[in-house]
């Protein structure tokens, strides 16, 4: 039986110009002259990066830097990507870098707004507002720890977040012993409460879009004496050991059957989108869609609901349809419908307030909802295009193949076909390269001669206008990690801009001490670890200090 392997993996091609970066040409507005900083960042130990601004301005990282278990080393290893088998480790700490340094303790990060100006952080026991720019502070909570045994877990439960608009920010607060909701404008620092309805206010978002604050509403009676910290739905960005509860009891989905309210960011009704459910529960299906909440009924179909409660049905209930793409900045979804077509395979539909058409492809269905893409959703979505069974050549093997790749326009509806591997689109260009192909004796059992034989394969980068159909090829690379900062993408060995179409340099060594790229084109690059000091498992492995450097024009 002839077998053939898919190998997913990234690509990088070498540069052909010297363009300068968009970044490059000046701050954004309000944003300060001076130039970000370059660093060292750290100490000579592990560097465990959890997250770095767009613009290159801060960096959220843990380290251990003193033998907490006394084993005569400093070596959080083992206890940063959690395993079972793997032991405690040594305590790693959370540092913020708004400097060149060795960074400020913190005890949680929550989150950043998309522009990285604002960051969220909790110090002392306390909720900080951190203005980046103007290094402004603003104190919203101070946490209390009902009991001493579990420091960590704090109330009220420490959430903040930030709306994929960067124009609120939203964080719970405990007054008269009730915690409500406030939604914060960043601009002006006005805020308004959102009131929950009855019950105890857990967990608080935003939608993707930012227009509906979702509110997470514990409902059910708590015994006497029992106590009110239950953990929470994850609110913090860390990850491994730097998780301030290292059983990650804080940190898992909460077991709690919570309702599920919404109400508009601008005021109006609440509204109960879900009774008592886990709060990652996903079934019956209940979605945010700007303006409208899309919910599938009884029978199937899929209807939208406006704010006075008007429903109007989308998709009926003979297409057994499921959701492949949700929009909700265009009021969108695609999605597959099974009533029709091969068996296995499902038309596609796209469906809004207004439009209700069918296109023009397959794609091999699955009875359950995709997971969602995270906002904002770009204008060309790509899905794999089914195709009819096949038989293979001894005759003995049926099988569906998605090799090919269909890109829907969700401005015009058009739909363009592509043999080869998108890496992102924006707007109506797309960066392709071209898909790896192994004859069946190159690929072996053995991981590690796979991954081997992957990178040594160079393979075409090409930008592709998908309007007037032109293609420029870049160049031909061997294949690597994608990073992405605004407008920027690195592809392996090359940083393409996709606004100016051009590359715009490449890393002076690309390797795994790759660990960002920030719009201004610049590399944070860690260093190898010492000798018997890495890592046996095929995990990133960065040393400090860190630091930022040009690319090689």
């Amino acid at each position: 039986m002839r077998s053939t392997l898919f190998l997913l993996v990234v690509l990088s091609a070498c540069a052909t110009s010297r363009p300068t970066a968009k970044g490059d040409a000046g701050p954004a507005p309000g944003e300060p002259s001076t130039a970000p900083p370059v660093g060292p960042f750290g100490t000579a130990h592990r560097f465990n990066l959890m997250e770095a601004s767009a613009d290159g301005r801060w960096l959220i990282a843990c380290q251990a830097r003193e033998d907490t278990d006394k084993n005569g080393r400093i070596d959080e290893d083992d206890h940063t990507f959690a395993h079972p088998r793997f032991g405690e480790g040594d305590r790693a700490v959370t540092y913020l870098f708004l400097d060149s340094g060795l960074g400020t303790p913190i005890e949680d990060f929550l989150g950043a707004d998309v522009s990285g100006r604002y960051l969220a952080v909790v110090r002392n026991q306390t909720l900080i507002l951190l203005d980046v720019w103007t290094r402004d502070e603003r104190e919203l909570v101070r946490y209390s720890v009902p009991d001493s045994t579990r420091p960590d877990a704090l109330w009220p439960p420490p959430v903040a977040r930030f709306s994929s608009d960067s124009r609120h920010m939203l964080y719970l607060r405990e007054t008269q012993g009730r915690v409500s909701a406030v939604v914060r404008e960043l601009s002006s620092g006005r805020e308004q409460q959102v009131e929950s309805g009855a019950g105890e206010l857990r967990n608080a978002d935003f939608s993707d879009a930012g227009d509906w604050v979702n509110l997470w509403v514990h409902t059910e009676d708590i015994p006497e004496g029992e106590p009110r910290e239950r953990p929470v739905h994850s609110s913090s960005r860390l990850r491994g050991s730097c998780k301030l509860d290292p059983k990650g009891e804080r940190y898992r989905m909460n077991e709690d059957m919570l309702v599920w309210r919404a109400r508009r960011v601008e005021g109006g009704p609440l509204h109960e989108l879900r009774g008592a459910a886990r709060i990652d529960e996903r079934e019956p299906l209940t979605l945010l869609l700007g303006r409208f909440i899309l919910r599938r009924g009884e029978a199937g179909e899929l209807f939208a609901e406006d704010g006075s409660g008007r429903r109007t049905e989308w998709v009926p209930a003979f297409c057994e349809g499921r959701i492949l793409v949700a929009d909700p900045r265009r009021e969108l979804v695609v999605v597959a419908c099974t009533y029709k077509g091969p068996e296995s395979l499902a038309t596609v539909e796209l469906h809004g307030a207004e439009i209700h058409q069918p296109l023009d492809f397959h794609v091999t269905y699955r009875d359950e909802d995709s997971a969602f893409s995270p906002f904002p959703i770009p204008r060309l979505v790509s899905l794999p295009e089914g195709f009819p069974e096949y038989l293979a050549p001894d005759g003995q093997v049926a099988q569906f193949i998605d090799s090919r790749r269909v890109l829907i326009d969700l401005e015009t509806r058009a739909l363009h076909r592509v043999d080869d591997n998108i890496v992102t689109t924006r707007g109506l260009l797309a960066l392709l390269w071209a898909p790896l192909h192994f004859e069946p004796h190159e690929v072996t059992r053995d991981r590690v001669a796979n991954k081997e034989l992957v990178k040594s394969r160079r393979r075409p980068l090409s930008l592709w206008d998908v309007e007037t159909g032109k293609r420029t090829l870049l160049a031909e690379h061997a294949t690597h990690w994608v990073f992405q900062a605004g407008s920027l993408v690195l592809a392996g060995g090359l940083v393409v801009d996709m606004e100016s179409r051009q590359v715009v340099g490449r890393p002076s060594v690309m390797d795994t001490t790759v660990m960002a790229l920030d719009k201004r084109g610049r590399i944070l690059r860690g260093k190898a670890p010492p000798r018997e000091q890495g890592r046996r498992e095929p995990l990133r492995d960065v040393w400090g200090p860190v630091s930022w450097e040009p690319l090689v024009r």
